[in-house]
């Protein structure tokens, strides 16, 4: 049975938690490269994180700026940040 870490992370703006998720995914792929090479293995850690983010509107990889009925001013003054992703 895999062990999972909980973490609250608390309230993050977008960018910075996924940096968080990003800097752990690296983690776990160097483990994973590492154990190629070992005899014994090393456990790849595995998380779940909780997080509550500002207002913010994402754009994935497969949208586009057109959709985004807003301004960047408008989103300043409103208070939404805006993130472009690499998620579908």
């Amino acid at each position: 049975m895999k062990k999972i870490q909980l973490q609250d992370i608390g309230l993050k703006n977008y960018k910075d938690a996924w940096q968080t998720q990003n800097e752990l995914f690296q983690e776990i792929i160097a483990i994973k490269l590492e154990n190629r090479d070992r005899e014994e293995q090393k456990t790849t850690p595995n998380y779940f994180l909780f997080t509550e983010h500002p207002h913010v509107y994402t754009l994935g990889k497969s949208g586009n700026l057109n959709n985004l009925l807003l301004s960047e001013k408008q989103l300043k003054e409103k208070g939404i940040s805006f993130f472009k992703s690499n998620r579908g």
